[in-house]
């Protein structure tokens, strides 16, 4: 194992490997130290032949350190975790509890986690810490290809907003990013990091081979909804988002501003010969127990853009007998501190 310390470096090897994310990129790494995390980059060989590059950040708590290495490594196959496994094992601290992973390698999904292999070897399925699921547009198609391939309801709204005069662009303007998305978290009771931390990802995952923009889309010059992408080798993907509605005066037709800004986020990934757009999270399934949720509202507008469903399962290695005991009363914690702070137990992402 060959620790990789260029930055240019790691970029171009992880996009060698026919699996690799946005997420093992150099600057999403950098952009993790905001939120205490240090990225360490490792190359990872087997008779001299490099079989898996591995982003693995590492977060300290109480004198014991935590390994997780998102939406990576970045490998050929899956067939590779076990000695993946072998060779982190190795490299890891004495103090080391654990080691979580997120393999890039997206599998169909049904909504329900259970399907999912309990084992992968040594590797034993995990909560994930980035979005599980989530739908992925394939770009090596035309836009007419793509456009048609929308549900009804989207396609209607799609249009709609390009005869309405939407302009959907990435223009980077985090000034603008940046009052939606407050706004949209504020309005939804969700919530966010710090702004240092979305100025370093918007900062960090532009440089080094990485991309990092802003989609705003505008009606009569006003910005109404936001995209924050980033992308690597084949992948752009999604990060953030958010909308206000437009102020129309009588007779006016609603602009449709959030399908403006996702199709023109679709546009931009074609123009740049990306393969794959993910839309980075939507829930399990739609909650029968409200409609009014906005997970479910997520759900729907998601699917309807002519994606398919994709589950990226994490797991895990014990490190420390003390694992699985120290990670319990950790979850336990964090769930109950997010219970607290907005009413539900997922992270902030």
């Amino acid at each position: 194992m060959t620790p990789v310390t260029d930055p240019l470096e790691w970029d171009a090897l992880v996009q060698r490997f026919a699996f690799h994310s946005a997420l093992q990129g150099w600057g999403f790494g950098e952009a993790r130290r905001v939120t205490a995390w240090t990225p360490h980059r490792l190359k990872l060989e087997r008779d001299g032949v490099v079989f898996a590059a591995a982003q693995v950040l590492r977060r300290s708590q109480y004198g014991l350190g935590y390994l997780y290495c998102p939406r990576g490594p970045a490998l050929n196959s899956l067939e590779d975790l076990q000695d993946v496994a072998t060779a982190l094992k190795s490299w890891a601290k004495i103090t080391d509890v654990s080691l979580k992973i997120e393999p890039c390698v997206p599998v169909a999904s049904s909504g329900d986690p259970s399907v999912m292999p309990e084992q992968l070897g040594v590797w034993t399925i995990a909560e994930t810490i980035q979005p599980a699921h989530t739908v992925l547009i394939d770009l090596e198609a035309t836009e007419e290809t793509r456009l048609a391939s929308m549900h009804q309801m989207a396609k209607r709204n799609t249009k709609q907003s390009i005869k309405e005069g939407v302009i959907a662009e990435p223009d980077d303007d985090f000034e603008a990013f940046w009052a939606l998305f407050s706004e949209t978290n504020t309005r939804s009771k969700l919530l966010q990091r710090s702004r240092t931390y979305y100025e370093a990802m918007f900062r960090e995952c532009a440089k080094y081979g990485g991309e990092a923009r802003i989609i705003n889309a505008r009606w009569n010059g006003k910005p109404l909804a936001t995209c924050f992408v980033i992308g690597l080798g084949n992948e752009l993907c999604y990060l953030y988002g958010g909308s206000i509605r437009a102020e129309r005066e009588e007779g006016q037709r609603d602009p449709k501003a959030p399908n403006g800004a996702y199709w023109g986020m679709i546009r931009f990934g074609l123009s740049r010969n990306y393969k794959t757009l993910d839309l980075y999270g939507i829930p399990k399934r739609i909650d029968e127990s409200t409609a009014e949720k906005i997970s479910n509202g997520v759900y729907e507008f998601k699917m309807r853009l002519g994606g398919e469903m994709a589950y990226f399962p994490a797991y895990e290695i014990a490190l420390n007998p003390l694992s699985s005991a120290v990670n319990t009363a950790l979850r336990w914690r964090r769930k109950a501190m997010n219970r607290k702070a907005r009413g539900s137990d997922d992270d902030v992402l």
